[in-house]
């Protein structure tokens, strides 16, 4: 899953840096404004029941089926909720351009509702290799659309054939790889306990989709199309390791996790694993992006967009707190405590929408601000509450991350930050950067016994991979 995630983000990264070059900021602007609104309709056609049904730990064939058709009629539901909003989103925002977006966009999550099942019965068999496949496919594929009607249009339906391409193609290869096809659905196989785990994670969902795209509705509404053209660049580019490789690392720890609940000891040992590979890989990953800003916009972005270096700075800063905070949400799914995630998160992330709020005077860089501070104290709450969901010590798991961030991190930051000061091209300085780092978090590891051992864990998943 992680090379096949390295290829994704690869065409990502290959998709913005191209795409920014031939369209400009109020083109992304547009899609910003409709996706921060409609985006919530992508959370009710899941329903949580792709996390349901990869949880169980006993899902007969026709309770997925079950949830198949359960599926398409939510997504059904919401793509016509979202054709029916499209003149109050245009409204909202005073942007009539915005209606033909929105109507464009609407079928996504009926396709999308559709192959819900499908994806989930590949990752409940733990078939990686074909999940992967029907994450990178379509992304390229897209890629190629998006580029080809941006060199014909010269304007945001690039942007919008891009969003429908992966949902076409994506759906198509899940049917072709999952090895399952639904059957008629039947009242003899009940699914009320999945729709009651699914309900809960909605609802945590529907607030972690509140809090991180109130953001960019702030954004749009006070300071326009082209400032949120700006944010929401800086955004997606903090947000490409957070959702390509904490994702993926969902995929795989979550059916894991749900397979060993019953056993405290492998449980203990397979979290703790898995928070090691948060901190030793993506939490370094957002701290060089956050001292190295600038040359990071200017490769990928270019100079038209260097407005966006402070936000994405900030951004990168809070995507470091949100990285190691994605244990917690493991740990809540894999228990089944999804209640007691909602309750959690139904105090947390109004307190994170506050803090944000709060730096809207100053733009995005105020809200970006917001952003990282919040993320900051959400960090060692989640730890805190989701272990003792899960029925396992909160201290280890608190201290790992205190210990790794503050003394690998500090001096990632460090380094990072002193490559661009190095009066060479922007992509030299990124791979100073990166050497650097590499080496002081080598160096820093190997000179206490606690990063020896921490190594040797690390090894040992590495080792199990091959």
């Amino acid at each position: 899953m992680l090379l096949a995630q390295a290829v994704r983000i690869a065409v990502q990264f290959a998709s913005i840096f191209v795409l920014a070059r031939l369209l400009d900021p109020t083109d992304y602007g547009y899609l910003a404004m409709v996706m921060s609104i409609i985006g919530v309709a992508e959370l009710l056609r899941d329903f949580g029941l792709s996390a349901a049904a990869v949880q169980s730990r006993d899902l007969s064939g026709q309770q997925q089926s079950n949830l198949f058709w359960l599926n398409a009629m939510i997504g059904l539901g919401a793509s016509l909720m979202v054709a029916c909003a499209s003149p109050a989103i245009a409204a909202l925002y005073g942007e009539p351009e915005l209606v033909p977006i929105t109507l464009a966009l609407a079928p996504i999550f009926f396709l999308n509702g559709i192959s819900t099942q499908f994806r989930a019965h590949i990752n409940r068999g733990m078939r990686f290799f074909r999940l992967s496949l029907t994450d990178v496919i379509p992304q390229v594929v897209a890629f190629g659309a998006a580029i080809t009607v941006a060199i014909l249009t010269d304007s945001y339906v690039a942007l919008v054939v891009q969003q429908v391409s992966i949902a076409v193609v994506g759906l198509g290869l899940a049917i072709a790889l999952s090895g399952w096809f639904p059957g008629w659905p039947k009242r003899g196989a009940s699914v009320h306990g999945h729709v009651r785990f699914g309900v809960n994670l909605l609802f945590t969902n529907l607030l972690t989709y509140g809090a991180n795209n109130s953001q960019m509705i702030m954004v749009g509404a006070v300071w326009g199309p082209a400032q949120l053209g700006y944010f929401s660049r800086a955004y997606q580019l903090m947000a490409l390791p957070l959702t390509q490789v904490m994702a993926p690392m969902t995929k795989v720890a979550l059916p894991v996790l749900s397979k060993v609940q019953g056993e405290s000891k492998r449980y203990i040992d397979i979290v703790g694993r898995a928070q090691l590979l948060g901190l030793y890989i993506t939490a370094p990953m957002f701290l060089l992006c956050f001292a190295m800003a600038e040359p990071m916009i200017e490769l990928a972005l270019g100079d038209q967009w260097i407005a966006s270096t402070p936000i994405f700075a900030l951004l990168a800063l809070g995507g470091a707190f949100r990285s190691m905070s994605q244990l917690a949400y493991w740990m809540f799914l894999s228990s089944g405590s999804t209640q007691k995630q909602f309750v959690f998160n139904a105090w947390a992330l109004p307190v994170i929408v506050i803090l944000m709020a709060a730096g809207l005077p100053w733009g995005g860089l105020g809200v970006a601000a917001g952003h990282t501070v919040g993320y900051a104290l959400y960090l060692p709450a989640s730890i805190l509450v989701a272990s003792r969901a899960a029925g396992i010590p909160w201290r280890p798991l608190t201290f790992a991350a205190a210990r790794v961030f503050g003394f690998l991190g500090t001096g990632v930051v460090g380094v990072g930050y002193a490559s661009t000061l190095i009066p060479v091209l922007p992509v030299l300085q990124i791979l100073i950067g990166i050497a650097g780092a590499g080496i002081w978090a080598f160096g820093i590891t190997m000179a206490t016994s606690a990063g020896r051992r921490d190594l040797r864990v690390l090894r040992a998943f590495a080792s199990a991979a091959r």
